[in-house]
C-alpha cells in the first residue's frame, strides 16, 4: 500500500512519517469483524497492526493497517472536524464521516453505516475511541463490517494551522 496514489485524495501520502508516540494510556487496538470473510485476509477477524491518527485544519483521521509480508490491507475513517462526539452516519467519499476499507488494493467506500466516537486530551496525550459498522460493495458482493471497535492515540498532529 506503500506509495499508493491513491490515498492522497483522503489525505493520506506518506505512512511513514507517522511515528508512534510514547503512552502512559491503554494499550490502542483497532479490530473488525468482516462478513463475508476479507479477500484479502482470508478470515473474518480484522485486527489492525499499526494505528494511525492525525487530522488537518478540515479534517481527522483515524486509520487501521493489516500488514503481513503478504498483505495490506486498510479500514478508514476520515471526519469532518466540525463534528462533535457522538453517533454519526458513515458515507462515502465527501461524506462528514467517511469510511473506507481496501481490498487487493482497491479502495472501497462505505455505502451505510454508523460510528460512535469520543475524543480525549489527558495529560498531554489526545486520544480517539469509537464503535463502528458499515457495509461496502465489491465486484458485486456485499461486505458488512461489524463490531467494529478502536482505541488510538495520535501518531500525528491533530491540527494544521
Amino acid at each position: 500500500m506503500k506509495g499508493n496514489n491513491a490515498f492522497a485524495t483522503i489525505g493520506i501520502s506518506d505512512f511513514a512519517s507517522f511515528k508512534s508516540r510514547p503512552r502512559k494510556t491503554a494499550e490502542v487496538y483497532y479490530k473488525a469483524v468482516v462478513s463475508p470473510n476479507h479477500p484479502g485476509i482470508g478470515k473474518p477477524i480484522f485486527s489492525a497492526t499499526r494505528h494511525l491518527y492525525f487530522g488537518t485544519k478540515e479534517t481527522f483521521s483515524v486509520i487501521g493497517q493489516y500488514f503481513t509480508d503478504e498483505v495490506g490491507e486498510i479500514i478508514s475513517f476520515v471526519i469532518d472536524r466540525s463534528l462533535t462526539d457522538g453517533t454519526h452516519e458513515v458515507g462515502g467519499f465527501g461524506s462528514p464521516v467517511a469510511g473506507l476499507m481496501t481490498m487487493s488494493h482497491e479502495i472501497l467506500y462505505a455505502k451505510t453505516g454508523t460510528i460512535e466516537f469520543a475524543r480525549k486530551h489527558e495529560e498531554g496525550i489526545d486520544s480517539i475511541t469509537a464503535t463502528f459498522n458499515f457495509e461496502i460493495e465489491h465486484r458485486g458482493q456485499t461486505y458488512r463490517v461489524s463490531e467494529g471497535k478502536l482505541f488510538v492515540v495520535a501518531s500525528g498532529p491533530l491540527q494544521v494551522l
